[in-house]
């Protein structure tokens, strides 16, 4: 009985560590770590998904960890020094050694799950690209995006973009090159409105298209993946890093974290599926 015990208080112990080292990975690690490790960013809305991967990856990196100080630390002479530290520095050597197992353990499930398209490795190269001089639609980058579909640095440059990436890739569909970003909606679209209510779920690799207010004019991106029924991880150009800053004038290529909200003078309104032969 006693026995019985000790292992429900081990698991216990276990569980909350788990749910420790998983608090301490969501709200340390910087987004691009997050989100190759498929957990959403700390300054979106905190879903299941997010917190679940963040728990899993940290509950096994704790198992891991056991199981080297059981089997790995005594054949590399460890064990002693692991036992005689301080316990402030055992508490950090044992955090930094979990927090890198989990690290680990999580890139790799990302990488082992289905190849992201082409024209979104494309796109992923261009993050962090920024405007030079600041606020110009100018730069090295940008100008090539621009020249793409005809136009000269200085115009808006979020479709150019997009119309680089799909061209460059060799989609199937859609065939537009347009420096406009409502051109992307076409008949292939599906409305924000079908996504929103739960009758379509949008592809990885998807084109997302924005309108604002009754204009012609809108913003243009894609969709990396849909991580709930109304949140989606993109890649634009022409935006911002985050909210604060223009969302359709913005100076860089950044991952963003989007939503539907049809109310919105800046709302999205369609998704395109991008397709391959």
């Amino acid at each position: 009985m006693e026995n019985l015990k000790d292992k429900l208080f081990e698991w216990l112990f276990l569980i909350a560590l788990a749910v420790l080292v998983a608090y301490t990975l969501y709200h340390t690690l910087p987004p691009v770590a997050l989100l190759k490790l498929g957990v959403h960013p700390p300054d979106t809305i905190v879903e299941l998904s997010g917190v679940g991967a963040a728990l899993l990856y940290s509950f096994i990196g704790i198992v891991l960890f056991r199981l080297s100080v059981k089997w790995v630390f005594p054949s590399l002479k460890l064990s002693e020094f692991f036992q005689s530290a301080n316990p402030l520095v055992r508490v950090i050597i044992a955090a930094a050694l979990i927090l890198g197992m989990s690290f680990v353990l999580g890139n790799a499930i990302a990488k082992a799950q289905t190849p992201l398209p082409p024209h979104i490795q494309l796109a992923k190269k261009y993050v962090g690209v920024v405007e030079y001089p600041k606020n110009s639609n100018s730069g090295k980058e940008v100008d090539m995006f621009l020249r793409y579909v005809g136009l000269a640095p200085g115009h808006s440059w979020c479709a150019a973009f997009v119309s680089f990436c799909i061209g460059r890739s060799n989609v199937h569909e859609p065939k537009v090159i347009s420096a406009a970003a409502r051109k992307f909606v076409t008949d292939k679209s599906v409305r924000a409105y079908d996504v929103l209510t739960g009758k379509y779920k949008v592809p990885p690799g998807s084109i997302v298209v924005w309108q604002r207010g009754t204009t012609w004019q809108g913003h243009v991106g894609f969709v990396v993946n849909q991580s709930g029924q109304n949140q989606f991880q993109t890649i634009e150009g022409n935006t911002s890093s985050g909210r604060k800053g223009s969302q359709f004038d913005g100076g860089g290529v950044y991952e963003r974290t989007r939503s539907i909200c049809l109310t919105d003078h800046f709302r999205i309104i369609a998704f395109t599926p991008v397709t391959y032969l």
